[in-house]
């Protein structure tokens, strides 16, 4: 039977933990690309502030290191943002120019924080100016 190409997009604590799962219940079953747009592989964004405090390190809180993705086979293309996906042709695009066909997709792209509409909090931002 032939892998089917997975995609994920988001290189976050919930996605990889979906890839995790389904390693273990197909781990020869698909081809896996994963693209994230920060320069490093998973970690948790739960002890984020301990590291910008300098109270530990980028390294101390990552949950699956670089071996983690060559050991499962996983193609990791970080530091990567996807900047379209045309689904009718199944084909996601990335701002490198890159282009990666999928079977399957996966979109873990967390979420976006909301800000309080508090008067000057923001003093100009055109995506941003509403607030």
């Amino acid at each position: 039977m032939a892998k089917q190409k997975l995609a994920l997009i988001g290189n976050g604590m919930a996605g990889v933990r979906c890839i995790e799962e389904i390693l273990k219940i197909q781990p020869e079953g698909f081809e896996v690309t994963v693209f994230g747009s920060e320069p490093h592989p998973n970690y948790d964004r739960i002890q984020l502030s301990n590291v910008l405090q300098g109270a530990t390190t980028i390294d101390d809180i990552t949950i699956n290191d670089w071996n983690w993705y060559k050991e499962n086979n996983i193609t990791l293309f970080s530091g990567e943002t996807v900047t379209n996906i045309d689904t009718t042709k199944q084909i996601i695009y990335s701002d490198t120019n890159r282009e990666v066909e999928y079977d399957q997709l996966i979109l873990a792209t967390g979420s976006l924080p909301f800000i309080l509409p508090i008067k000057g909090l923001i003093k100009r931002s055109d995506s941003l100016s509403k607030y």
